[in-house]
């Protein structure tokens, strides 16, 4: 990659999170409104929801991924193939499918309340119980083989074998995963906002959006969002360190894990839960969106601007994570997206564009920008690997052919690296079609994508329409991430 597509890709993030985070920190100390018992409550529920999140995600699905392991039932590739799915979701079609079967009008009613703590947590871990436990189940190909073997020879019981052979193999990934899921939680923004159900569960995230859209309280946005990027930074750093070790002590095998010993009663408990969490929210938005899809003109003009605003944002993630593949900071420069919430990132722009006087004019190019910013992490996770692989494959080929900069990347790394690409950019796309945090702290009445017509359904009660929408943004999410897996499993 040449030199000056790297520099260009680094100094766009820098300036893009620069032009953010300036008018933050610019601003005097007498312009902020200093914590006060409101903003300590919105960070004790922020650390609160996402503690409580993170345990009920990871500790199922440590047992989860070791019944999966033990293949106990027939249908275990469904289930790999069912904890797939609510990865590839919007948030907000998760929240009308969960809201369809816990909300008011359902059976679960009477002994259940959906809105505040209770319908935050169960939507957090239907995404981030698959998460996890995708992740554990690789961390038992880490187990060695004869590990395994002298377990066997010496009979240890089934919570012995847990305790002695797998969990030390299990424990960097298990940090790792939970410093994620609480990262991904503390940030968490539509869940919140539609299940939240008044200020008492009501997170930092959360906070920002109706101090800037709401009530036009810059301090409170500001304090709010210094304390989200210090909360974002320590936790980001965290996880970096978990990671690192985790990297460092890693075990690459090529054999099969051996069987492990039973504890029959508690993984057939542990796949049951994960199924009950896992798969109703899917049956209900097939069920009550299938019967309801419509493609009127209203759904149509915000298809085309999903798609617009996607490919855009797509293609922009796409060349920047190309050019941060090989940099030295291209890493933590691309994650960048995940360290900063995309709450303080649209803060400062706001602030930036009131004072420039150009609101209105940029908002659909901000809403590409964010979105670009969210989705590179997605996209250089992809190509970086494949980027650094190919290198070493093409070093001596272009060397004797004296080949570099345009030449290299036009004749040799573009035909090369043609399917990863296309997986990158797909999945950036999926990242930004069902991104709703950017239509609403950053865009206009008239721009109305498929999540922002989603929400706007629900809040006016239109369920009928609603579930129709919301199945047709989940198959547009979901056939476009298996396209990209499928692309990016071929390079």
């Amino acid at each position: 990659m040449t030199r000056w597509f790297e520099r260009t890709a680094i100094l766009f993030v820098v300036g893009l999170i620069a032009a953010a985070l300036l008018p933050l920190f610019l601003t005097t100390a007498t312009s902020l409104d200093w914590p006060d018992a409101y903003l300590w409550r919105m960070l004790r529920f922020t650390l609160l929801q996402a503690a409580l999140s993170t345990l009920l995600s990871v500790i199922p699905a440590i047992l989860t991924a070791r019944a999966l392991q033990r293949k106990l039932l027939l249908g275990g590739d469904f289930l790999r193939v069912l904890f797939a799915v609510p990865l590839a979701l919007p948030a907000i079609v998760v929240v009308l499918a969960i809201s369809s079967l816990y909300g008011a009008a359902s059976l679960m009613a009477p002994w259940f309340n959906l809105y505040g703590l209770n319908g935050i947590l169960l939507a957090h871990v239907f995404f981030n119980l698959p998460l996890a436990t995708r992740l554990l189940a690789q961390a038992y190909q880490s187990i060695p083989d004869e590990h395994l073997r002298l377990g066997q020879e010496l009979r240890l019981t089934g919570w012995q074998h847990f305790q002695i052979v797998e969990f030390p193999y299990l424990r960097a990934t298990v940090l790792e995963a939970s410093a994620l899921i609480f990262l991904l939680c503390a940030a968490s923004f539509v869940i919140v906002l539609t299940l939240g159900g008044g200020p008492q569960a009501t997170t930092i995230e959360v906070a920002i959006f109706q101090s800037l859209r709401l009530d036009f309280d810059l301090a409170r946005a500001l304090s709010l969002g210094l304390m989200q990027l210090i909360l974002g930074l320590a936790m980001f750093t965290i996880l970096a360190s978990m990671a690192r070790r985790s990297r460092a002590s890693e075990i690459r095998l090529e054999h099969r894990l051996r069987p492990l010993p039973s504890l029959f009663g508690v993984d057939v408990a542990a796949l049951i839960l994960a199924t009950v969490l896992v798969l109703p929210p899917l049956v209900s938005l097939i069920w009550n969106g299938i019967t309801n899809l419509r493609f009127d003109a209203t759904v149509a003009k915000a298809l085309a601007t999903s798609v617009g605003i996607g490919a855009a944002a797509s293609v922009l993630a796409t060349l920047l994570a190309l050019g941060l593949a090989r940099a030295k900071l291209g890493a933590p420069l691309a994650n960048l997206g995940l360290i900063i919430s995309p709450a303080v990132i649209a803060t400062g722009w706001f602030i930036l564009s009131l004072k420039a006087g150009w609101r209105e004019e940029w908002s659909i190019a901000a809403i590409i920008l964010l979105n670009a910013l969210m989705a590179l992490p997605f996209a250089h996770a992809s190509l970086a690997p494949a980027l650094k692989t190919h290198h070493e494959n093409t070093a001596r080929l272009s060397t004797e052919l004296e080949l570099r900069g345009l030449n290299k990347l036009r004749l040799i790394d573009v035909p090369l690296l043609r399917g990863v690409l296309a997986a990158a950019a797909l999945m950036a796309f999926v990242v930004s079609l069902g991104d709703l945090a950017a239509i609403l702290m950053l865009g206009s009445g008239d721009v109305i994508t498929l999540p922002s017509l989603l929400q706007q359904q629900m809040g006016r009660y239109q369920f009928d329409a609603a579930n129709g929408t919301a199945l047709l943004l989940a198959a547009l999410c979901l056939g476009l991430t298996t396209l990209s897996q499928r692309l990016g499993s071929r390079t």
